[in-house]
């Protein structure tokens, strides 16, 4: 009995002792087959100092953070009714804010340079937030604190404004003095269409008659524009469809402008049409008109106004 009992202790302790050879023996055996394949997913890690041979020219690749502590320091914008624009950010002493960001602080600064009327609230030191209703069980409340911004501007209704009616206010005919210029077609005659449009974008408006007027604020005509060919009126309806050998400018003086500022908007106008019509630009003898011939015209305006003056 006594040599069954120690044969039966000498087989348990050999028992015990292989198990603690094997507990001892089989982490590093775990960690031998393991190292080859994580070395094999994890990715390099290149530093300044060792870029683990790396090209020159590729960037670094430095380490980054997926803490989502970062994400805190974002500040949340709150529009509420009648009330200024709020910025609530997190407490900076209980973020860790990660190597090279910029300061939150300096950011709001940025902020509201832009936003204008910004009120900035600093953060407690602790704030516990009171016990309250589930946030769906005040749905009122939450639409009146906070509201969707429109990103459609809302404009009031355009009211479209009639422009005045053409008014002439020519003397009679003995006391009147027409300066005229005319705009010629050359070798093919200007098309009714262009010529209309080349008219509205100089401000001449169809009125009395029958012919275009370009009027100044208060409706009075300035300067005037007929046909070349007989009878010297237009007709919207038709005039698209038909063809013209050119246009007789003129302005009645005394006007609504002093006779050489008459002149030199008719100048322009003639000017800016041809350019528009490619024509050419004569006199009111249907002589080309020359550098010259402004002058002269200029002059005698010029005389004409003192004299009258006088």
């Amino acid at each position: 009995m006594s040599t069954l009992r120690w044969t039966l202790l000498i087989l348990g302790g050999a028992f015990i002792a292989a198990l603690a050879l094997w507990e001892r023996l089989r982490p590093r055996h775990a960690r031998g087959q393991d190292a080859p394949g994580a070395s094999e997913l994890s990715p390099p890690t290149l530093r300044p100092a060792d870029t683990g041979g790396a090209e020159a020219g590729e960037p670094y690749i430095g380490e980054c953070s997926t803490s989502t502590d970062s994400l805190a320091q974002l500040p949340t914008v709150l529009i509420e009714e009648d009330a200024p624009i709020e910025l609530r950010v997190a407490d900076p002493s209980k973020q860790r804010a990660p190597v090279g960001a910029p300061d939150p602080a300096q950011e709001l600064e940025a902020v509201a340079e832009g936003v204008g009327s910004v009120r900035l609230i600093e953060p407690a030191a602790r704030y516990d937030a009171p016990a309250g209703p589930p946030r769906a069980a005040q749905p009122a409340r939450a639409d009146a604190a906070r509201r969707e911004v429109d990103p459609q501007p809302q404009f009031d209704a355009i009211v479209a404004v009639e422009p005045p009616p053409v008014v002439l206010e020519w003397p009679a005919e003995t006391e009147r003095h027409i300066i005229a210029l005319r705009v010629v077609a050359g070798a093919e005659r200007f098309s009714g269409r262009t010529l209309r449009l080349a008219l509205a974008a100089e401000g001449f408006r169809l009125g009395p008659l029958d012919i275009f007027h370009r009027p100044d604020d208060l409706g009075r005509a300035v300067l005037s524009a007929a046909s070349l060919t007989r009878p010297g009126t237009f007709d919207l309806d038709s005039m698209d469809a038909q063809r013209y050998a050119g246009l007789n400018l003129f302005a009645v003086l005394p006007g609504p402008l002093p006779a050489v500022a008459a002149f030199e908007m008719l100048l322009a106008a003639a000017e800016n049409l041809n350019e528009r019509l490619q024509g050419l630009v004569q006199d009111e003898r249907g002589e080309p008109l020359t550098p010259e011939g402004i002058e002269s015209l200029r002059a005698d305006l010029a005389a004409r106004a003192g004299w009258e003056a006088g």
